[in-house]
């Protein structure tokens, strides 16, 4: 397997998060989420199955969400898929660049 540069390993992260009852982002598609542009969908683990990604996937609770993003981005990240009910995309774009 590939393995990255150096100086990629020092700018990303992969980050897994799971989905509590309360985020914002349950019950919506992949494409309609303000997901930063220097973040990247892995994969999805819903129950034990493993999804890769698309922009019709749907969020559910309790789903393991993979991102690889860079360091300057995780905080955005985490507000839009842990942060409970309220504007997907506000939150998100105060802690990153959003993809618009």
């Amino acid at each position: 397997m590939g393995r990255l540069p150096e100086k990629a390993k020092a700018q990303t992260q992969f980050l897994e998060m799971t989905l509590p009852e309360n985020s914002k982002v349950i019950g919506k598609t992949i494409a309609e989420l303000s997901i930063p542009r220097t973040a990247v969908l892995v994969s999805i683990q819903h129950g034990d199955e493993i999804i890769i990604p698309r922009g019709d996937t749907m969020m559910h609770v309790g789903d393991v969400v993979t991102t690889l993003c860079e360091r300057d981005t995780i905080d955005a990240v985490k507000i839009l898929f842990l942060s409970p009910d309220g504007p997907i995309e506000n939150d998100a774009r105060k802690a990153g660049d959003l993809d618009a």
